[in-house]
């Protein structure tokens, strides 16, 4: 009779650690699912990191590189998608006589327009769900020294908010430099 209560306890502790383990184990998570790791190894729960730079390529002749790189399953719409869809991926500088940024622009990888049928869409866009690299040419219109803001701005799907990250390009001593602003500092 004793070996009997033993086994029972023993079978009990058994079928509860299983039960446990598989709860757990199939317990759904939203951590994982807002948390990335980015390049640097360091954890954010943002669904993008946006790095800017400016590339000198050639006399007097640069480019301004936008970089996103989208964590968590986050996308956006191209600029190649139709003007129908507010909140696409642009970049604009203020108006200005100094410093223009050219309407052509290289997007890698080139995102493909495919047909979406979700009530909001029901149509063609270019989504852009990878990391992707935009290149503008800039052609700097003055040789003295100045400052211009500009903006990139896009609507990040799903969390579906209006991104609007400032920046600042400056031209000192012939040299041409960008810089990312907080919001709070334009």
């Amino acid at each position: 009779m004793r070996n009997n209560q033993k086994m029972n306890k023993f079978i009990a502790l058994f079928l509860l650690f299983i039960s446990v383990g598989y709860t757990i184990d199939n317990y759904p998570s939203n951590i994982s699912n807002e948390i990335a790791i980015n390049d640097e190894s360091k954890i954010t729960n943002e669904p993008y990191d946006i790095k800017l730079q400016i590339d000198k390529t050639g006399n007097n002749e640069y480019r301004l590189v936008v970089t996103m790189e989208l964590n968590s399953g986050s996308f956006f719409v191209s600029p190649y998608s139709s003007d129908r869809f507010s909140g696409r991926f642009n970049i604009s500088i203020e108006d200005n006589g100094k410093l223009e940024l050219d309407s052509k622009f290289i997007e890698t990888p080139r995102s493909v327009e495919e047909y979406d049928p979700h009530p909001f869409v029901n149509g063609l866009v270019n989504w852009v769900s990878v990391n992707t690299t935009y290149k503008h040419q800039l052609h700097v219109m003055s040789q003295n020294d100045f400052e211009v803001i500009g903006l990139v701005s896009f609507t990040i799907e799903p969390r579906c908010t209006f991104e609007k990250v400032p920046f600042i390009i400056t031209y000192k001593s012939g040299e041409l430099k960008i810089k990312q602003l907080n919001n709070d500092e334009c």
